[in-house]
């Protein structure tokens, strides 16, 4: 009775013959050098950093690019290790930014470069989860070494982009934004919690107006005790507002300070 032996087809593998005669390779592959196992450990080594470098470049672009301006519309690189995103945190691109420049300009004006030039720091927007966020850079250099997972908010959110890639305003911005408000409302005590409850602003409940302020302006809506209580587009212009009927709407409901109590848990 024969036995099953190994016979080898000069090919790498091994060739079984067994009792019935039929031939059949094996998986059976010879040893090989030393020298070949280090050398393949030095190319899977290269491989994983060549993967390495094509997944940094993927997420922060190629190296010696220049990355889309931010808010002082200057021209940022990798090598500026202030700037480096983390995770989903980003600089906004130059459309978003005119988006939301846009949208502050309607109640601050011109009065947009006093967020930018600062004397106490640099200042800048910051894009996570779709929120924009007013962060001085030494905020941002702590932030920049947390995983995006794990970061929920920076500095202060000014406002979010919506789906139809609109800006709106969040009430967090409010301290900002209000000491360099062009064009203001102020109503009376009686109409102030109609207003902190989110309904828009009657004639009946407004106390004054400034001058010359046109139709869907952006104002800030502050008490007769010049506290600031929120925003709002004006509905009606000034000279309007001293003829139309007590139950018409002046100002339009954009965002009031009592969202941090109705919105306690998601408003960031």
């Amino acid at each position: 009775m024969s036995l099953p032996f190994r016979t080898s087809d000069g090919a790498g593998s091994e060739i079984k013959t067994g009792r019935s005669g039929a031939r059949f390779r094996s998986l059976w592959f010879p040893m090989r050098p030393a020298f070949s196992l280090r050398r393949s450990s030095r190319v899977w080594g290269a491989s994983v950093r060549n993967a390495w470098q094509g997944a940094r470049e993927a997420g922060f672009g190629v190296a010696g690019e220049p990355r889309e301006a931010d808010f002082r519309f200057r021209i940022l690189r990798h090598e500026d290790s202030v700037f480096q995103p983390s995770g989903k945190m980003r600089p906004l691109t130059e459309e978003e930014t005119r988006v939301m420049f846009e949208k502050i300009a309607k109640y601050i004006g011109e009065n947009l470069q006093l967020l930018v030039d600062r004397p106490d720091g640099t200042y800048c927007f910051r894009l996570h989860n779709d929120r924009v966020y007013y962060v001085s850079e030494k905020i941002l250099k702590l932030a920049a070494n947390i995983s995006g997972d794990k970061l929920v908010s920076l500095g202060t959110c000014f406002g979010k982009f919506t789906k139809t890639h609109r800006f709106r305003l969040h009430i967090t911005a409010l301290d900002y934004l209000a000491p360099y408000a062009k064009y203001k409302v102020w109503i009376k005590p009686g109409a102030e919690q109609s207003f902190l409850y989110g309904n828009h602003v009657l004639k009946s409940g407004l106390g004054r107006i400034t001058e010359n302020t046109s139709q869907y302006q952006g104002v800030v809506v502050y008490s007769m005790a010049d506290i600031p209580l929120g925003f709002g587009v004006a509905a009606k212009s000034t000279q309007d507002c001293r003829k139309v009927d007590p139950m018409a709407i002046v100002v339009f409901h954009q965002a009031d300070i009592g969202e941090y109590v109705r919105h306690e848990e998601t408003l960031t």
